[in-house]
């Protein structure tokens, strides 16, 4: 009962509590964690751009380079007599065309006539019905086609590239280029190695052509388009680029995806090329790229806690053996015989400002309210008696008129000293509730004799001389006591011991009274 409890502390936090640290360093990480995944989005946006425009330019040197290769073959072909002159044997610029062929590596070279008839090794056939021979024999102006199905068979898709033959300053033949399809449809694949970029020539129509993902060869690309939200640019006005030959750029929606896609005309053709980036892929990727800062990011952030919980794991031991300290001290001044030799002042500066009451060394109303609900809680449950007590320090108005204020500060101090005392031997709790008003919890009593007993104890000790005024100047308090029940709450506590106190003030003052529920009658 009389033993102090320094390591029981339920109910109470820890001063130096680990958990606001914790909350706030993880509420950074959590911060640090956010702004990587939104800069992550950003990065991702602009990363979208540059890859579109990067593979744009790629894709369209390429092919630009590959037409203007050709052309340069054709035109240096066309220069010379020997195809220009319409009355040499056609073989000999069949032979000739195919001994060039297997160095450039064509689906074929053709010569053609100026009736447009392209001759082989099999003989002549006529490419009157083909628009673009047409639109040769009648601009003089060199061809370049979308792919369409050409060769023995009939179905093999191929891009044709036609430069005009002279003749005394007349259109005398053609001579054209097949480049196979595969071979461009490479050059695209190759320009878009990245994950989540796709590359799609158009045509002259805006059909797709050559693609490096799975849209349709032959389809309108404006009408696959329908099957997106786009911002920045309109279906309308990407039309009109493609058509007008106008380098453009677009985002488009397709839950749950974004793009971005960047088009640009073919030099020397009637063709644009269109790169798309999807979102997903390149944040995916640039989180990839970020996660080892991630890793090292988090690792060092369990690290640092694991630090700073040994840290406050050391500081708590300092602490707790402080406060036991302060215990063994208090102990000790409280169980001394004879108050009047301790020194006040060092008492009452065992406990912090704010906390406890100057003069009395209690600590004060509101400490005492916070503190005292968890002690309550603690006391569910238990089979020991508890007792809520009012004292009231008699008459102290009277004192402060007769004696001064200093008789009545004088009174306090004792008063304050000899609850402490109580408040230490039975692992309570004391604070002052008003002027000449303290309230105690005591608790461990075995039974409601031993509380008469110790409240005995305590009227008697709470009656006593003020000897630096005079040895007939004496003190006494009056006090009301509520007994702890389970159910208990401390407003209801208050009102008891305070009706009991009152029954006291009405019956001779300077003694105690236990409030009982019926009929207000003493247990």
């Amino acid at each position: 009962m009389n033993k102090l409890k320094a390591d029981e502390r339920k109910g109470e936090k820890f001063l130096l509590s680990y958990k606001p640290v914790f909350k706030y360093n993880l509420i950074f990480c959590i911060l640090i964690l956010l702004t990587f995944i939104v800069g992550g989005i950003y990065h991702s946006f602009e990363e979208m751009k540059w890859t579109s425009k990067t593979t744009m330019n790629a894709a369209k040197w390429q092919i630009e380079y590959r037409i203007k290769q050709s052309i340069r073959l054709l035109e240096s072909c066309a220069a010379q007599e020997q195809y220009r002159d319409p009355s040499l044997p056609y073989m000999d610029k069949v032979n000739s065309l195919n001994q060039i062929n297997r160095h450039f590596g064509y689906m074929m070279i053709r010569y053609v006539d100026q009736n447009i008839n392209v001759y082989s090794a099999r003989g002549a056939t006529s490419l009157a019905s083909r628009e673009y021979m047409q639109r040769l024999f009648t601009t003089g102006k060199v061809q370049v086609t979308d792919s369409f199905a050409a060769g023995a068979d009939g179905v093999t898709l191929n891009y044709t590239v036609a430069v005009p033959l002279y003749w005394n300053e007349k259109i005398s033949g053609s001579i054209f280029c097949a480049i196979y399809f595969d071979e461009i449809q490479r050059l695209l694949v190759g320009a878009s190695r990245r994950s989540g970029v796709e590359a799609t020539m158009l045509g002259s129509r805006n059909q797709m052509m050559s693609v490096t993902d799975k849209l349709r060869y032959g389809n309108s690309y404006l009408d696959y388009l329908g099957n997106f939200r786009l911002f920045g640019n309109t279906k309308n006005k990407i039309e009109a680029d493609l058509l007008g030959g106008k380098d453009g750029g677009f985002w488009a929606m397709h839950l749950p995806n974004l793009y971005y896609s960047v088009y640009s005309p073919v030099e020397n053709t009637s063709w644009n090329i269109i790169v798309t980036t999807d979102f997903w892929s390149v944040y995916w990727s640039q989180l990839m790229g970020d996660m080892p800062a991630v890793i090292i990011f988090i690792l060092s952030f369990v690290l640092f806690a694991w630090f700073v919980s040994r840290y406050m794991r050391s500081q708590r031991m300092t602490v707790d053996s402080l406060i036991q300290s302060v215990q063994m001290l208090e102990r000790k001044l409280y169980l001394d015989k004879n108050p009047h030799s301790l020194d006040f002042n060092e008492v009452l500066q065992l406990t912090g400002k704010g906390l406890s009451d100057s003069l009395t060394g209690v600590v004060t109303r509101s400490v005492f309210v916070s503190q005292v609900n968890g002690r309550l809680k603690n006391l569910v449950g238990s089979e020991d008696v508890a007792a809520f007590c009012f004292i009231d320090l008699d008459d102290l108005k009277k004192l402060n008129d007769t004696y001064g204020h200093g008789a009545g500060d004088l009174a306090l101090k004792n008063i304050g000293y000899i609850l402490r005392e109580y408040e230490k031997k039975f692992d309570g709790l004391t604070g002052r509730y008003g002027g000449d008003e303290f309230v105690m919890l005591l608790t461990g009593l075995k039974n409601v004799d031993e509380l008469r007993r110790v409240l005995d104890e305590l009227a008697s000790r709470l009656h006593f001389p003020l000897a630096e005024f005079g040895e007939d100047v004496t003190v006494h308090c009056s006090i009301g006591v509520a007994l702890y029940k389970s159910v208990a709450e401390l407003d209801y506590l208050v009102s008891s011991a305070d009706q009991a106190l009152y029954y006291v003030k009405q019956h001779g003052k300077g003694t105690y009274h236990i409030y009982s529920k019926e009929n207000f009658r003493e247990v």
